[in-house]
């Protein structure tokens, strides 16, 4: 038995519309899967842990080939978070994707009004010097942008 890669990433967001526009007209994805109509499943409640019938609604775009993310946007059950948890709460952490010009990114950012949490930084490798900085989705999902 061995793991063939990453399916894709799936990321739950508040509204379905706003989150395709970011993760499309702002970063570039590729809408592969257009928003579907909410769905009722009484089998992927109890799968997702639930215990009730879950109503939902998803896109997938692709970042590159074999590279893809799902937005999922949820009717019922609703969250009672209205923002993502703090990075040191078990779970997800954080998205990175690799860039070709940090501040050129965190700029477009800018002019946008979107916002910056950390301006781009400087790490070292063994490949010498790279850079990332921490910008956030429309629902407050940090995205790491990563220059090698």
């Amino acid at each position: 038995m061995k793991i063939n890669g990453i399916a894709h990433t799936g990321i739950c967001v508040s509204n379905l519309e706003n989150s395709l526009k970011f993760y499309h007209e702002v970063l570039g994805f590729k809408i592969i899967d257009e928003p579907c109509e909410m769905v009722t499943d009484s089998e992927e409640g109890p799968a997702m842990g639930f215990g009730l019938d879950c109503q939902h609604r998803i896109c997938q775009l692709e970042v590159l080939p074999g590279q893809n993310i799902e937005l999922m946007e949820f009717g019922y059950p609703v969250s009672s978070i209205k923002t993502p948890l703090p990075l040191n709460t078990i779970g997800k952490h954080h998205l990175s994707y690799l860039v070709d010009d940090v501040n050129a990114w965190v700029e477009k950012f800018k002019e946008l009004g979107l916002e910056v949490v950390y301006k781009p930084l400087p790490y070292e490798t063994d490949k010498g010097a790279a850079y990332w900085a921490i910008v956030k989705d429309p629902d407050g999902i940090q995205i790491e942008l990563m220059q090698e």
